[in-house]
């Protein structure tokens, strides 16, 4: 089994932490529910950031919600092995 990784999109028009196994599928991701019109397009804007889970967990823990969620409810959302969106930029909200 591949290891989540996180991948965190700083350099793009919008802000974005998602968990993906490979760099590629996070560029995937991102096109599907942020921004871009292709993979192409997000790869030429800049590779994103792989972080630790450490520090994706503190960034995906401490950002304000849509939902209330408490602490176990963050945590099982986190270390979920579905790859996916932690975090959208604010303003597509």
């Amino acid at each position: 089994m591949t290891e989540m990784k996180y991948y965190e999109f700083n350099k793009h028009e919008y802000y974005a932490l998602i968990k993906a196994k490979t760099a590629q599928k996070s560029m995937e991701i991102y096109v599907e529910n942020v921004a871009g019109e292709s993979v192409e397009q997000i790869k030429n804007e800049g590779t994103p950031d792989l972080l630790n889970k450490y520090d994706a967990f503190v960034k995906y823990g401490l950002a304000p919600k849509e939902v209330d969620e408490n602490f176990e409810e963050t945590v099982k959302y986190f270390e979920e092995e579905t790859e996916g969106l932690l975090l959208i930029d604010g303003s597509l909200l």
